[in-house]
C-alpha cells in the first residue's frame, strides 16, 4: 500500500513508573516524567478515528488504512529503564493484540506495527538521523534550528525536575543526552514521514506536532486539526465540571486522583468520580448547597474513623465560609477535603501512620552525612508539622522537610543532602519532599539557591517570598545544624520587617 493512502500515529510503548525508572508493560497504561499514570492515549485515538468528522477528513485525503506505530526504538535509546525490565519484544505478542483490539472495528481498517520494523522495511538508517539531530540540539550554532533548541530546553527542564524528585544521581551530561535524543526522535520521525509521502497524521497533542515539525516545518500540513489527546472520555467528565477559574486546582486534583489508585484506604474508582463531581459543584455558583449535602451524605456512609469524618466536616465548613473565588487558602482546603473523602482511615491507622511519618523524618536527619550536618538544617513544614491535629492525612499528605542553608550550598553539599532524602526508606505511596520545587507554584529557580538560603531572602520575588512565608509559619527544626536553622529564622524575620516597612511606605502609612 502506498504511503499516501495511509494515515499514521506513533505512540509510546505502554509503561509504568517504578521509582526512578520506567518499565515497559503489556497493560495499556502510560506513565510520564511528572509522576502521573493514566490510561494509554490509544483509547482516545480509537474514539477520534471512529468519529464521523475524522472519517470524512481521512477519506477526503484518500486514506485507506490507519497505521499505529509503537515507538520501540526510543525505549533503548532514551528511556530511564531498570535492568530487569521486560523488553518490548517479549511483550509484543500481548501488546499488539491489545492495541489491535482497541483500534479495531472502525470504518477505516487499522494496523499496528513496531516503529523499528517500519524503518527497517523502508531501508533507512534511522538511528543516524536521530544522532545527527541530537547533535544539532546540543550545539547552538544553526540559526535555522531555533525550534529544536526551544524543544531541547523544555525537555531538559523536565528531566532536571525528574532528577530532583527521584534523586537518581544522573549527571548533567546524561540528562542533556537523553533530552536531546528525545527531541531528535520526534523531529526525525516528522521529517521521515514527510519524505515517505504519508497521507495524514493523527497527533496526540499540539505539542507533539510542534516537536515533529522541528526539523521539517511542512510536516504540520499532514496533521489533522483534531488531536486525540483532546477527546473527552467518560472517565474525564468530572473534570469538565470544575469552573474555569479553578483550572489550577483541577490539575492538582488530577495528580491526587492518580495517586489515589495506589493509596491505602482509597474508595472505589466510581465513588472517587462522584466525589470529584461533588467537589466541583461545591465551587460552582448555585450548586454549592446541593454539593454540601452530597458531601455530608458521603462522609456519613463511607468507612472511616471519627477523626477522618470530623476532619472532612471541618474542611467542608471552611470551604462554605470562604469567598467563592480562586486563592491559595481556598484551593488548599478543597484539595484536603477531597483527600479526606476519597481515602478513608480509622483512628488506629492514623495513630500508626503518624508514628511512621515521624520515624521517617527522624531517619532522614540521621542519614545526613557528618559534614553536611554542620552546614545544613532540616525543617519540617506542611500539614505533618501540625499533626496529628489539623487537616493532616495519614495516606495522602506528603512529608515536607525543607533543607535550609546560610548561603547557597556548593554542589557537593547539595548532592549529599539530596542523597539523604533519596536513601530514606518509605512506602511507595508516601512522598518525601523538600517543601518547594522548581517549576511549581511559580518558582523559576532551584529553591536551594534562593528560597532556602538565608543570605538570599532579600532577592526573592513577591511570589517566592509568599511561598516561603507559608512554609515558614508552621516549620520546626528536625535535623542538621541548629545554628543554621536559627540563622535562617532570623533572616526571615528581618526580611518580613523590611517588606512590611516598604508596604507601609508605599501605601502612605507613617
Amino acid at each position: 500500500m502506498a504511503w499516501k493512502t495511509r494515515a499514521m500515529a506513533i505512540v509510546c510503548v505502554p509503561c509504568r513508573r517504578r521509582g526512578g525508572h520506567f518499565v515497559p508493560t503489556s497493560e495499556l497504561v502510560l506513565a510520564s516524567l511528572d509522576g502521573t499514570e493514566q490510561r494509554h492515549p490509544v483509547f482516545q485515538m480509537a474514539e477520534l478515528a471512529r468519529s464521523p468528522r475524522t472519517v470524512r477528513e481521512l477519506r477526503r485525503r484518500g486514506v485507506e488504512e490507519i497505521l499505529v506505530a509503537v515507538d520501540d526504538l526510543a525505549v533503548s535509546r532514551s528511556w530511564i529503564r531498570s535492568s530487569g525490565a521486560a523488553s518490548v519484544a517479549e511483550l509484543w505478542s500481548d501488546l499488539s493484540s491489545s492495541l489491535t483490539e482497541v483500534m479495531g472495528g472502525g470504518p477505516i481498517p487499522c494496523r499496528v506495527a513496531l516503529w523499528s520494523r517500519l524503518t527497517a522495511e523502508e531501508g533507512c538508517d534511522y538511528e543516524s538521523q536521530v544522532a545527527h539531530l541530537a547533535d544539532r540540539c546540543r550545539v547552538d550554532t544553526y540559526p535555522a534550528d531555533r525550534a529544536l533548541h526551544l524543544a531541547f530546553g523544555s525537555e531538559i527542564a523536565k528531566r532536571r525536575r525528574f532528577e530532583r524528585a527521584t534523586g537518581r544521581g544522573d549527571d548533567e551530561e546524561t540528562m542533556r543526552r537523553r533530552a536531546a535524543d528525545q527531541v531528535a526522535n520526534y523531529a526525525a520521525q516528522g521529517k521521515l514521514l514527510r519524505a515517505w509521502g504519508l497521507g495524514a497524521y493523527l497527533a496526540w497533542t499540539s505539542e507533539e506536532t510542534v516537536l515533529m515539525s522541528a526539523a521539517d516545518p511542512d510536516f504540520a500540513t499532514l496533521v489533522l486539526n483534531d488531536t486525540y489527546g483532546a477527546v473527552r472520555s467518560e472517565e474525564q467528565k468530572p473534570w469538565d465540571a470544575f469552573p474555569p477559574d479553578f483550572s489550577a486546582l483541577r490539575e492538582e486534583l488530577r495528580l491526587y486522583s492518580d495517586d489515589l489508585r495506589r493509596t491505602p484506604g482509597a474508595v472505589r474508582p466510581e465513588l472517587a468520580g462522584a466525589l470529584l463531581a461533588a467537589v466541583a459543584q461545591l465551587l460552582g455558583r448555585g450548586t454549592q448547597d446541593l454539593a454540601a449535602r452530597q458531601i455530608r451524605a458521603f462522609n456519613r456512609v463511607l468507612s472511616g474513623g471519627r477523626a477522618n469524618q470530623e476532619r472532612a466536616e471541618e474542611l467542608l465548613e471552611e470551604v462554605l465560609r470562604a469567598p467563592l473565588r480562586p486563592g491559595w487558602e481556598t484551593e488548599q482546603t478543597v484539595k484536603k477535603l477531597f483527600c479526606q473523602l476519597a481515602s478513608r482511615y480509622t483512628d488506629a491507622e492514623a495513630d500508626a501512620e503518624y508514628v511512621r511519618h515521624m520515624g521517617i523524618v527522624h531517619d532522614l536527619g540521621l542519614r545526613l552525612p557528618e559534614g553536611a550536618r554542620e552546614h545544613a538544617a532540616l525543617a519540617l513544614t506542611g500539614s505533618l508539622s501540625l499533626a496529628p491535629e489539623g487537616a493532616w492525612h495519614p495516606f495522602l499528605s506528603d512529608i515536607d522537610v525543607m533543607p535550609l542553608f546560610s548561603t547557597p550550598p556548593a554542589t557537593d553539599l547539595l548532592t549529599a543532602v539530596r542523597a539523604a532524602y533519596a536513601a530514606t526508606p518509605r512506602p511507595p505511596w508516601l512522598y518525601l519532599n523538600e517543601g518547594a520545587k522548581q517549576g511549581l507554584a511559580g518558582l523559576t529557580h532551584d529553591p536551594a539557591q534562593g528560597l532556602f538560603a538565608a543570605d538570599r531572602l532579600h532577592r526573592l520575588t513577591h511570589t517566592e517570598y509568599s511561598k516561603l512565608s507559608r512554609l515558614v509559619a508552621p516549620m520546626r527544626h528536625v535535623g542538621g545544624s541548629p545554628a543554621v536553622y536559627t540563622d535562617f529564622v532570623n533572616a526571615h524575620r528581618r526580611q518580613r520587617r523590611v517588606r512590611a516597612q516598604h508596604t507601609n511606605e508605599g501605601s502612605g502609612v507613617g
